[in-house]
């Protein structure tokens, strides 16, 4: 059951205050992030990285788009220490809660919990101190999401809820409303998930995200099938 990491799929755009000199390479590193064109990324974040005299906020930009870029790749092992370095370089809330954002996702991707919970906590505590509850919304659905994978079911359904109380963004909701469902499905509470797969099919299908209502009814289709309800597997599955 595929569950939804927010940071990965509405995490763009970041706010940027970059050097003059530096801004048109940052620009042009972010944009190919977000043109899903890590290469190119790659080719970008290197070149700014290999200038000298960087201010710092730059190198914390570039950093932060070289393991992003190696994350899309799914070179892991190469993402983690520009990520650690854009942590490390972060020196306000805005930058803390991108970088231990992206840094949390990596670390969990490659089974590391301890250290992804460790990330996000910090992330849900600089999105506290920006007071955007969106970004609260985010970081608290991460560690849902970690608490879920130990099966800690209880920790995780509390953690989910007030996510979803605090997210004003509708589409995120959805998110949310899968990691919920997929948690009804591990608890054994097939028609539950059904429910609230249900809801949250309905949120991506009125915004018309192919990519998230695709695996939505992947997610609903393999919940039919533990149910043994053939039909309406085969219905959503194909």
């Amino acid at each position: 059951m595929r569950l939804f990491a927010l940071a990965q799929i509405f995490l763009t755009g970041l706010l940027i205050g970059t050097a003059p000199a530096h801004a048109a390479a940052w620009d042009a590193c972010s944009a190919a992030l977000d043109n899903q064109q890590p290469a190119e990324a790659l080719r970008e974040a290197n070149a700014l990285l290999k200038q000298e005299k960087l201010p710092r906020e730059t190198t914390y930009y570039a950093n932060l788009c070289l393991g992003r870029a190696w994350s899309m790749q799914g070179e892991l092992n190469k993402a983690l220490p520009p990520l650690r370095e854009a942590a490390r370089l972060a020196d306000n809330a805005e930058q803390r809660n991108a970088a231990q954002s992206w840094l949390g996702i990596t670390l969990e991707s490659m089974g590391k919990r301890d250290d992804a919970e460790t990330a996000y906590q910090t992330q849900l505590t600089a999105a506290r101190e920006l007071g955007n509850v969106s970004k609260e919304a985010n970081a608290l659905n991460s560690l849902a999401n970690i608490a879920l994978s130990r099966k800690q079911y209880d920790q995780a359904l509390s953690l989910y809820t007030r996510s979803l109380t605090l997210q004003p963004d509708e589409q995120k909701k959805a998110a949310v409303l899968n990691n919920m469902a997929a948690l009804h499905n591990a608890k054994g509470d097939q028609g539950l998930a059904v429910d609230v797969f249900q809801q949250a099919m309905a949120i991506e299908r009125k915004f018309g995200n192919r990519d998230n209502l695709a695996r939505l009814l992947l997610n609903l289709g393999d919940t039919y099938r533990v149910m043994r309800r053939w039909p309406d597997a085969t219905k959503y599955l194909d």
